[in-house]
């Protein structure tokens, strides 16, 4: 009598669906009590459902895992494939970080951290600053494409348009906290130096600008405004990367025509900087004129001496030697910054500083001159 009340009140507890679909080992402990209890019911027999597995002895030693092919696919197993593919993938957005410089001949760099501040050449030649000057040929760098090393993407030299000489990272210190200097070079081999060859890399929709040896070009002067010098550093990738080494790049518009000779030049000025002395800027000059093709005969060089930048004063003093042809507007002087450095048109006065210079007299309509662009500085 005690069995079968009993039997009923855990009867009476199973629900409806459990009455209907009794499962594994909990649905045939009550088959047999709704066996007992239901009138009418006899040799009731449980549907078969597998039992859940019991717990294993093992269960902390990993197990080996059955081959991949009886195994359906999973995201990870689907994915694993495509290392490679996202590999090339990161390639891909190298190389179309880089075609920002696709036919763009003169590009600004702007900092995003130092709001309206450019890198430019210093006066000096030597020096790269940043300047809240925007419209003048010293804040503007003309895009060479050049091979790249094995093992690297797309590269590009970085030419100043003021003075014709080459963006390179060296490997002195600028001073505590500043990285390493960045400098104005002449290109003296036909292989540019790793520290000449530089790519770029999207971060969100600012780019950072770094040399084949993984150093960063960067701005400095957040906190102390003082500070002017453009240095590079090392930095991890990812998100990590400071802000002071993020850089917009602006395109500027190339012309063929040159501005005119009595224009006002467009070039870096210092408010608290006195005129250069007489000492500062002495230099020795050598000049030639091309052949027609454009070829340079270095057997041709002709040296003088002058006592000042002046860019108008140098056409004078050729004048004085050949004639005053050299004063009208059908002939052009550019800078060739090293043996292996392009020709740059000299729209400004010249570098202050007593290193030598190589000037290349260009007629107009020769090869040399056809071949030569001007960035058009004051555009939007």
């Amino acid at each position: 009598m005690w069995v079968h009340s009993h039997a009923s009140m855990r009867t009476h507890l199973v629900s409806e669906t459990e009455r209907a679909h009794p499962v594994g080992l909990r649905g045939f402990k009550y088959s047999r009590l709704l066996a007992a209890s239901a009138p009418g019911v006899t040799n009731f027999q449980p549907a078969h459902h597998p039992s859940p597995p019991l717990p294993s002895p093992l269960r902390g030693i990993q197990q080996p895992r059955r081959a991949l092919a009886t195994r359906l696919p999973t995201a990870r197993s689907v994915a694993a494939p495509r290392k490679e593919g996202r590999k090339e993938g990161r390639m891909s957005r190298s190389s179309s970080a880089m075609d920002v410089f696709n036919d763009v001949l003169f590009v600004r760099l702007r900092s995003i951290t130092r709001e309206g501040k450019y890198m430019a050449a210093d006066v000096d030649g030597v020096k790269v600053v940043l300047s809240g000057q925007r419209n003048v040929y010293n804040t503007v760098w003309a895009v060479d494409p050049t091979p790249a090393p094995p093992g690297h993407g797309p590269c590009v030299l970085l030419r100043s348009a003021a003075y014709g000489r080459y963006l390179f990272a060296t490997n002195r210190r600028a001073g505590l906290g500043l990285g390493k200097s960045v400098e104005q070079v002449d290109k003296e081999q036909i292989e540019p130096p790793p520290g000449m060859l530089w790519n770029v890399a999207r971060r969100g929709g600012d780019f950072v600008v770094r040399t084949v040896t993984g150093r960063y070009l960067r701005a400095n002067g957040k906190h102390l405004k003082f500070r002017r010098e453009v240095t590079t550093t090392s930095a991890p990738m990812g998100e990590n990367t400071s802000p002071m080494m993020l850089w917009a790049i602006e395109p500027v518009p190339a012309v063929t025509n040159p501005p005119g000779m009595l224009q006002d030049p467009r070039q870096l000025t210092h408010k608290n900087r006195a005129l250069p002395t007489e000492a500062q800027v002495s230099r020795q000059i050598r000049y030639l004129q091309p052949q027609e093709d454009g070829s340079i005969d270095e057997e041709e060089w002709t040296t003088i001496e002058i006592s000042n930048n002046n860019l108008l004063q140098l056409r004078y003093n050729l004048a004085n030697r050949h004639g005053p042809v050299y004063l009208c507007a059908g002939f052009g002087l550019c800078i060739r910054a090293g043996r292996y450095g392009r020709l740059t048109p000299i729209l400004i006065d010249l570098p202050i500083g007593n290193n030598k210079m190589d000037i290349v007299v260009v007629a107009v309509g020769s090869t040399a001159d056809n071949d030569l662009r001007y960035p058009n500085v004051t555009a939007p």
